[in-house]
């Protein structure tokens, strides 16, 4: 899908659109492209929390119907939400830079493999699982950022068919496991610590 068909479809000037409208127009296949144009805000460290929640929660959803080999769904309440054309553009002509970037590097490497359905899947499921990190109303700085360099690359090895891609996705899996882990446990090990001062 060329991106100036994005824009065109967004449009210039004033106004809103629902998600759903967004959602429908990158068609059946759209989960991977859906993933990278929505996790685009969170590319940075400052976190999102109001924006990550309604936006990861989308990517959830795309995750697990890809998951499913069924077409991108959001709930009713979430396909109502209106977002700011001006904003969607912001969106759009940030995925064309940074896919423009990235051109020359990234290609079809081992392409068959993106043929089996299990494998898809798998990327489906961790999308589904990272969006679902991201959708955490965290204050903490990184903790948009990390899942979504995450999500970013397995969307776009996955669209592209890029092996390589996927592989850097999956070392960034396990960094962001690894970093959501600690966040759980730091509290923990920090409490006992602070205990152990005064025994």
């Amino acid at each position: 899908m060329k991106l100036e068909a994005i824009r065109a479809m967004i449009g210039e000037g004033p106004g809103r659109l629902r998600l759903s409208e967004v959602i429908s127009f990158f068609g059946p296949k759209g989960h991977a492209l859906l993933s990278l144009f929505f996790v685009l805000p969170f590319l940075q460290p400052i976190p999102i929390p109001g924006l990550s929640v309604v936006l990861g929660a989308c990517i959830v959803f795309f995750g697990f119907f890809m998951f499913l080999g069924r077409p991108p769904w959001v709930p009713d309440r979430v396909a109502k939400i209106e977002v700011e054309k001006k904003f969607l553009l912001r969106l759009a002509k940030a995925l064309e830079s940074l896919l423009k970037k990235v051109e020359h590097v990234v290609r079809p490497r081992l392409s068959d493999v993106f043929a089996r359905r299990g494998f898809q899947a798998f990327h489906g499921f961790l999308i589904a699982w990272h969006a679902f990190l991201l959708a955490l109303p965290l204050p903490i700085p990184f903790s948009n950022m990390i899942p979504a360099i995450c999500l970013w690359l397995i969307a776009l090895g996955s669209l592209e068919e890029d092996f390589l891609v996927i592989v850097a996705g999956y070392g960034m899996a396990v960094l962001n496991t690894i970093f959501f882990a600690m966040l759980v446990v730091a509290p923990f090990a920090l409490g006992a610590g602070v205990k152990s001062l005064f025994d």
